[in-house]
């Protein structure tokens, strides 16, 4: 699991241990949204959602997200994490699942990202994107399901994953795999 990623799932678990999971009107959210971005007051017509993710998040909808997870899935996001921009999903504190995804700056090859995003114990296999060359690395890690795809896109270097987060009722890998496989889909076409 990439650093960045690491540390924004064990955030998540940390802060939902501490807020009392069992709360419904807690919501986990891996990306919260940039505050020092203003949106249009609730009252206007066409205004979205104080929290609404902008570009490059907002390439995949809410919709699609909460289609694929067949769970309520809200976009977040941008955040900044060193030169990553990180993107997720707010879920309800019950849901098992954790989706992020970041960019950066094409400054590898897809090779290097492979390799650097590679972890023991994932199995990987190539991944058509609609055309765009990607890998796909799936497993357990930290005792839970995970899928990730790195690839190269016009926007850059995109990692996408989707694992479990310890809570509610583990997703099956496959799931994870066309979560993980549709955000990536969004970016590549």
């Amino acid at each position: 699991m990439s650093r960045s990623l690491m540390t924004l799932s064990a955030a998540v678990v940390l802060a939902l241990t501490l807020t009392g999971c069992g709360e419904d009107d807690v919501a986990a959210d891996p990306a919260p949204a940039d505050p020092s971005s203003s949106a249009p007051p609730s009252g206007t017509a066409g205004a979205e959602p104080a929290d609404a993710a902008g570009p490059p998040c907002d390439v995949v909808t809410d919709e699609q997200l909460t289609d694929a997870a067949g769970t309520p899935q809200v976009v977040t996001g941008p955040t900044t994490e060193g030169l990553r921009t990180v993107c997720g999903t707010r879920v309800d504190p019950d849901d098992s699942l954790l989706l992020g995804w970041s960019l950066q700056e094409p400054d590898r090859t897809l090779a290097e990202l492979v390799e650097e995003e590679s972890d023991p114990g994932l199995a990987q296999e190539p991944l058509d994107l609609g055309g765009v060359e990607a890998v796909l690395m799936t497993g357990d890690f930290a005792g839970q399901p995970l899928a990730r795809v790195v690839t190269v896109v016009d926007a850059g270097l995109l990692v996408v994953e989707a694992t479990g987060n310890g809570l509610g009722d583990p997703r099956p890998e496959g799931q994870l795999v066309e979560i993980a496989t549709q955000v990536a889909a969004a970016y590549a076409g």
